[in-house]
């Protein structure tokens, strides 16, 4: 079994150890941004530091839920730095994370989605579950991204393609 260590965007010392999936095996690379559900209904976007073979001895690990992108998002030479700016700074991975990242790539539980005022202008040119999430959006004028799957009925609403 396969198994990553994730950093979350969370003030935490330590990487998180997940479960790699066999149809992620083959695919997977350090600086993949991964979603991982993590406690009982959190789920966030983690960028994966390192793969190893060595299954925790202290708990049972939870599955990556999902890729997000179809290649690495961060270079290995990046993740060193990260490592440096936090030992330096005396901060955590997940801190580094937060102030290196786009605000559009950290979705977690919590983010919200607001409707924009020409959203009505161009929903016509969406498809599928891209219209059915604008309309969602502008009859609600916002949605949690935790109601996104809700709404959707699958599991396919963090992905930037």
């Amino acid at each position: 079994m396969v198994f990553a260590e994730i950093v979350l965007p969370l003030p935490i010392k330590d990487t998180f150890t997940f479960s790699v999936p066999d149809e992620f095996i083959d695919k997977i690379e350090v600086g993949h941004r991964v979603e991982v559900q993590f406690g009982p209904r959190k789920k966030y976007a983690g960028i994966v530091f390192s793969l190893h073979k060595n299954a925790p001895d202290n708990y049972k690990t939870k599955p990556i839920v999902r890729m997000l992108d179809e290649a690495p998002i961060i270079r290995p030479k990046q993740l060193e730095l990260w490592v440096k700016v936090a030992d330096y700074y005396a901060s955590t991975l997940g801190e580094v994370m937060n102030a290196a990242l786009p605000a559009g790539i950290k979705l977690n539980s919590e983010t919200t989605y607001l409707g924009h005022e020409d959203l009505n202008n161009f929903i016509h040119e969406l498809t599928g579950d891209e219209q059915l999430l604008a309309s969602a959006v502008i009859y609600q004028k916002e949605i949690k991204h935790s109601d996104l799957e809700n709404i959707l009925s699958k599991k396919k609403y963090l992905s930037c393609h």
